[in-house]
């Protein structure tokens, strides 16, 4: 699966979405999401943990590119995040069946400059 990067300000408030529909626990054999870890923040080249990014709680829905497998996602809306930095999102869930999956992101977070006129 690869790993998305979900750009974003420092003032901005964004949601990012972990797709669990194309593993075939739920694409080919109908299992559900029925609980996520708490979501891990790191550094990406160190893999400690990062300060300065609020995470709301994850929810769980049908995914945006598969919307008809439903609990197939996580979204987690995102506040904060320093300038110039990249963090490394990392989200673990459980299925009805009894599997563990896990997914990861990238959040790049950068200020927006004003053309010089």
């Amino acid at each position: 699966m690869a790993v998305r990067t979900l750009p974003k300000t420092e003032a901005e408030i964004r949601t990012y979405e972990f797709p669990f529909q194309e593993q075939p626990e739920i694409k080919r054999h109908g299992a559900a999401i029925t609980s996520v870890d708490p979501i891990a923040v790191l550094d990406p080249t160190t893999g400690l943990p990062l300060a300065g990014l609020t995470l709301g709680s994850p929810s769980v829905g049908p995914g945006s590119e598969s919307p008809s497998l439903a609990d197939s996602s996580v979204y987690v809306e995102i506040t904060g995040g320093d300038d110039g930095t990249r963090y490394f999102l990392d989200c673990k869930v459980n299925l009805d069946n009894g599997a563990k999956l896990e997914a990861a992101g990238v959040l790049s977070v950068r200020n927006l400059t004003a053309p010089s006129v």
